[in-house]
């Protein structure tokens, strides 16, 4: 074995189970019992990486002079001193101080949700915390809303500053520390800790760690579920066979991506085809950044609640990518003006004189507000059950008319003027 071997191998073995049990404390944050249990065996992890390092120096020429600045730099680091004090507390007392708090969130329309937070104890798992956070609310919201509970644990050692988080942070800088004795080992030649550290990039699985804060919880049952907008990368095979599918192959339109009308209108005629062939059609998001690609989302939404919620996060994923236009293609249930009763949350599909409609929706950064809308009906003959369309129709908008588009608009808004 060369030189410096046997400490890589026990420093990357030490960084594989830091990341193994944050994942394990990340997938039980919402069971308190299981938490802390994680939790203890993430701290020791981390502790334990710059003692069986040491415990390897003789192995490392030169490692004094190499470990002390990165020594220095550990001690000066909150969240790995504070994993040093909570070990010996751990292992000698048997025993972490720590509690949570939970931000309830409360969305019943597409104009934006309700927020409540209080400290929640310890020991008290986060579904149980939906009867006392639904109290008050009237019935007719509850079963047309969405109940998100976000947790976050924090440690009196570690005041305003979510733990996993914190161990995130942690680990980029020990994986950092590891990367640099990867390259003394190799040449004699370590960097600076702060520059070491800045070229270091912090693991996606634990940059997203939002999502493994929140409990979705439908108020009226306490039944949890997630949410789906799936990104689709574009398969040159998969649609050359939807091309044949659907009838598209014969002289296929070439748009230019930037002209979001243009491309609209292409969909306008290709969603009827789908729509003619399957007898049905998913909702899709199609967004596009200036200079890309249209990108695919399938919107899997079963209910009133969910589209709540997922439009919410569909327009906080359109901020964040630069993302200038949008376009939603889906059914939907039209009705006639004054077949609709007078209610919060009306049922179109039940209104008198109802009809179904497929339609686009275009919407760009810039103001534009399309919606293309086509009627249909499905009637039964000797071939089967088949599509009959009526002409599709065009209406140009001073601002969307459609309520799930509204949070688009707000993060448009709010964002104007931004590069």
């Amino acid at each position: 074995m060369k030189s410096g071997q046997a400490a890589l191998d026990a420093a990357r073995e030490s960084l594989d189970e830091i990341h193994h049990f944050w994942h394990r404390a990340a997938a039980s944050y919402h069971e308190p019992d299981v938490f802390h249990h994680e939790l203890s065996a993430l701290i020791q992890a981390t502790r334990n990486l710059t003692f069986r390092l040491q415990s390897h120096k003789e192995d490392v020429p030169g490692f004094h002079d190499w470990y002390k600045p990165w020594q220095e730099f550990l001690m000066a680091d909150e969240t790995l001193q504070w994993a040093k004090k909570a070990r010996n507390q751990v292992v000698k007392q048997r025993g972490l101080e720590s509690r949570s708090q939970a931000t309830v969130t409360l969305t019943y329309s597409h104009l934006g949700p309700q927020k409540r937070q209080f400290d929640v104890p310890p020991i008290l798992p986060t579904p149980l915390l939906w009867r006392a956070a639904i109290e008050g609310v009237p019935l007719a919201v509850l079963g047309n809303a969405m109940l998100e509970i976000r947790r976050e644990w924090i440690s009196d050692g570690l005041p305003n500053r979510e733990l996993l988080q914190s161990f995130a942070e942690a680990y980029r800088v020990l994986d950092a520390l590891v990367d640099d004795l990867t390259r003394f080992v190799a040449d004699g030649k370590g960097m600076e800790p702060s520059e070491a550290l800045s070229s270091a990039v912090p693991l996606e699985c634990m940059a997203s760690f939002r999502d493994a804060q929140t409990l979705r919880i439908n108020p009226a049952t306490g039944e949890t579920f997630d949410l789906v907008a799936e990104p689709h990368e574009y398969d040159p095979a998969l649609g050359q066979r939807a091309a044949e599918r659907y009838g598209l192959t014969d002289n296929p339109p070439q748009v230019d991506p930037e002209d979001a009308v243009a491309y609209a209108e292409v969909l306008v005629e290709t969603s009827k085809r789908i729509l003619e062939r399957d007898g049905h059609h998913v909702t899709l998001a199609m967004l596009h950044a200036p200079g890309g690609p249209w990108q695919h989302r399938l919107v899997l939404a079963r209910e009133k609640l969910e589209k709540f919620v997922l439009w919410r996060e569909i327009a906080e994923e359109i901020g964040r990518m630069n993302i200038d236009a949008l376009i939603v293609i889906g059914e939907a249930w039209a009705a006639p003006p004054g077949s609709i009763k007078n209610e919060m949350y009306p049922d179109l599909s039940k209104a008198k004189g109802r009809l179904e409609v497929l339609t686009v929706n275009l919407e760009t950064r810039e103001g534009l507000s399309i919606m293309w809308t086509t009627v249909f009906k499905k009637k039964w003959s000797v071939r089967g059950k088949r599509v009959v369309f009526e002409s599709t129709v065009r209406e140009d908008f001073d601002e969307t008319p459609m309520g799930f588009l509204t949070p688009v608009r707000k993060i448009w808004a709010a964002n104007e003027g931004q590069p």
